[in-house]
C-alpha cells in the first residue's frame, strides 16, 4: 500500500532490522471505506466485516524515534444480536525519516481479545470496541478495556472480508513492524 512506507533500521545500531516484504500479500482496503469515512452503500455495518491490519501513529516522546505505532489486528463480525470482535495491538517505536523501528515495551501491547464493536460516527468516525477476555484466560488487566480506531486507520489498510483469521498476513504485519516476537 502506497501511503504506508516500509520501516528500516538503516543507520542505527540495536534495532531488529524489519522484512521488505509486503504486509499483508494479496489483501486490499475494504472498498466500502474508499472514501475515508463511513460505509456509503445500503450495506451499512455489514460493510465493516472482516479483518483490518491497521497502524494507527502517535507521538512517542522519544527524540531518535518520535512516532508511537500501534500494529493493530482487528477483526470486526456480526452474530444474530451480536457486533463481535477480536483486537490484538503490537507497539514499536518508528523514526518516519529514517524508517528505522523498535519494539517498545510490552506495557503498551494489547494481547489478543474478543468483545464488542460499535461504528461511532461524528467529525472523526472511529470502531470502538469493549474488550474483555474470557474466564479463565490470563491477561495483565483486569475487567474491560476500551479501544477505539478511527474509520481513516481502516480505509487504508489491507482488508480480508473472510471470518477466519488471515493469520500468513497477520504474521507479515508484525513482521513488517519489528514486532513479531512480541508476546
Amino acid at each position: 500500500l502506497a501511503s504506508v512506507e516500509e520501516p528500516s533500521v538503516a543507520g542505527r545500531s540495536g534495532l531488529k532490522p524489519a522484512p521488505a516484504a509486503a504486509s499483508a500479500p494479496g489483501l486490499q482496503p475494504n472498498p466500502a471505506l474508499a472514501n475515508g469515512g463511513l460505509p456509503q452503500d445500503a450495506s451499512g455495518d455489514a460493510a465493516l466485516l472482516g479483518w483490518y491490519l491497521a497502524v494507527v501513529r502517535g507521538s512517542s516522546g522519544v527524540e531518535d524515534l518520535p512516532e508511537r505505532v500501534e500494529v493493530i489486528a482487528l477483526q470486526l463480525g456480526i452474530r444474530p444480536n451480536e457486533r463481535y470482535c477480536s483486537f490484538e495491538a503490537r507497539v514499536c517505536l518508528h523514526d518516519p525519516e529514517s524508517g528505522c523501528c523498535e519494539a517498545d515495551a510490552g506495557i503498551f501491547s494489547v494481547g489478543r481479545l474478543g468483545g464488542s464493536w460499535r461504528l461511532r460516527g461524528g467529525d472523526e468516525p472511529d470502531i470502538f470496541c469493549r474488550l474483555e477476555a474470557r474466564p479463565g484466560e490470563l491477561t495483565v488487566t483486569h475487567g474491560p478495556i476500551h479501544r477505539s480506531v478511527p474509520l481513516s486507520a481502516l480505509a487504508s489498510c489491507p482488508w480480508s472480508p473472510e471470518e477466519r483469521v488471515p493469520r500468513q498476513a497477520v504474521e507479515a504485519h508484525w513482521r513488517r513492524w519489528g514486532v513479531d516476537e512480541v508476546t
